[in-house]
């Protein structure tokens, strides 16, 4: 079995490709994983600070930035998740459920439909 990449390394892979729903996904599933949603929601909303803070935010799709729509998506499946993860006992490290695939399956479906969504924007600009 391989050692899971690392937070710092997946995250900087989501930054590098921002419109790879594949790297989103993966970053927010080993957050979710070593138990640290706070790190992933800590990066996303950086971000969105950021872009906040700028004169005129980014607009889906804009290369190099980041549009505030698309990171406060992201956010509400981090919050998801962690609530989900309120009632559940803890696991030891290496144990996996059955629980945990259909959770991702849902992240990955909001985040396919946050991305049509997007997709559909931009075709009727």
């Amino acid at each position: 079995m391989t050692e899971p990449e690392p937070l710092d390394a997946l995250w900087q892979r989501v930054v590098e490709r921002w419109d790879d729903e594949a790297r989103h996904a993966a970053f927010v599933e080993a957050c979710r994983a070593s138990g640290r949603l706070d790190l992933g929601a800590r990066r996303y909303r950086a971000l969105k600070d950021a872009e906040l803070a700028a004169e005129e935010p980014a607009l889906a799709g804009e290369e190099g930035r980041h549009d505030v729509a698309s990171i406060d998506r992201r956010l509400s499946a981090i919050a998801a998740l962690a609530m989900a993860q309120l009632g559940e006992p803890p696991r030891r490290a290496g144990t996996e459920t059955r629980r945990s695939r259909p959770i991702l399956v849902a992240v990955a479906v909001v985040m396919l439909l946050g991305a049509l969504v997007l997709l559909g924007r931009a075709l009727l600009l």
